[in-house]
This record gives C-alpha cells, sequence and structure tokens, in this order.
C-alpha cells in the first residue's frame, strides 16, 4: 500500500478518484466516515466519473454513474436510480493511518 493523500483533501461531501494496484478506486469523505469503492459501474463496469473527481450528483448527496445516471448512495454503495437499483459498488481496499488514506 502507498499513502494516496490526507483525509482532508477530501472536502467533506466530495469523492475523489484514485489509481491504485488493484485498478482505479474513489473515495467519499462524509461525516459518517471515510469510504472506498472500485470505479465502476454495477450496470456496465465502466469508469463511473465523466471528469477527474467528477463523481457526485449536482446536490452533492449521491455517487453519479456519468453514462446512464445511476445513483449511488455515498455511505453504503447500494444504487438508489438507474438500472441498476438494488445493485452495490464495489468496496475497495483501504487504511486510515492517522490523518492519511492509504491505498
Amino acid at each position: 500500500m502507498r499513502k494516496l493523500c490526507e483525509i482532508n483533501d477530501i472536502p467533506l461531501g466530495q469523492a475523489r478518484g484514485f489509481s491504485v494496484q488493484g485498478g482505479p478506486i474513489l473515495i467519499h469523505r462524509s461525516e459518517q466516515g471515510v469510504r472506498a469503492y472500485r470505479d465502476a459501474c454495477p450496470h456496465l463496469g465502466i469508469d463511473l466519473a465523466w471528469n477527474p473527481d467528477a463523481y457526485m450528483d449536482l446536490e452533492n448527496r449521491h455517487i453519479q454513474c456519468s453514462t446512464h445516471g445511476a445513483l449511488f448512495e455515498p455511505t453504503t454503495g447500494e444504487c438508489v436510480f438507474g438500472p441498476c437499483i438494488g445493485q452495490h459498488l464495489t468496496p475497495a481496499l483501504i487504511e486510515i493511518k492517522g490523518s492519511e488514506i492509504w491505498g
């Protein structure tokens, strides 16, 4: 594992993308903590962001697939709108060491 960033490098309620040995991931930070998922829509297996770090919907409430608009609950990865309702983003392994995120 290598250091990806400081926790505060990800604004509260936002997500950022990173390349790790297992492939691209996104890390979301909320008041409930930090969650990491593979950067792949369960519907088509494609990248979620349309631009680097552009993972959130307009209200910053859900992670959004840029291809078909599916919305995912950031704290669970569950799809709550779109063609893959009920499916989940795949969790990715990260470690929190003090104020650092490693992956």
